[in-house]
C-alpha cells in the first residue's frame, strides 16, 4: 500500500514539474548572446490588457563582465505594449551548470524601448504573442 502511494505521489509531482517547465523560444542569437523568452509564462500584467509580464533569458556565448561563456540571466519584465516601454523587476544570474550566481531585485522603473534594438524585438515578440 505504501509503495503504491509513494509511486502515485512521484507521478503526480513529476507531471506537475513537466507542465510547469519553461518553454524557451529563441528570438535572437549572435556571437555574443542568445536571447529567448518563456512563451508559457507570458501573461497580462494589468486590467487594461496593454501590459504583459514575461521572463527573458540571455545566454552569454562569450565572456562578458562577470559572466563566462555559457552563463545566463533570467529577467522578469513588464512590457507596456501601448506606450512602448518596459520595466525590469528582477534579474537572476546563473552559471552554465545552473548554479545561482546572484540576483538584483531593484525595479528599473519604466524605460523607453530603444528603436532598432534587441529590446524592441523582444518587446514586439512579447506583445504579439497570441496564446495568453
Amino acid at each position: 500500500m505504501n509503495k503504491t502511494l509513494v509511486a502515485a505521489l512521484f507521478l503526480a509531482l513529476g507531471s506537475t514539474t513537466i507542465t510547469n517547465a519553461a518553454d524557451w523560444v529563441e528570438l535572437s542569437s549572435d556571437s555574443n548572446t542568445t536571447v529567448s523568452v518563456d512563451a508559457d509564462r507570458i501573461a497580462y500584467a494589468n486590467k487594461a490588457l496593454d501590459q504583459r509580464n514575461a521572463w527573458v533569458k540571455v545566454k552569454y556565448n562569450r565572456p562578458d563582465g562577470i559572466y563566462k561563456a555559457g552563463d545566463y540571466t533570467l529577467t522578469s519584465q513588464v512590457v507596456d505594449c501601448k506606450k512602448t516601454r518596459f520595466n525590469i523587476s528582477a534579474t537572476i544570474g546563473y552559471s552554465a551548470s545552473g548554479q545561482y550566481k546572484g540576483q538584483d531585485n531593484k525595479p528599473s522603473g519604466w524605460l523607453e524601448i530603444p528603436p532598432g534594438t534587441i529590446f524592441e524585438y523582444v518587446a514586439d515578440a512579447i506583445c504579439s504573442y497570441p496564446h495568453i
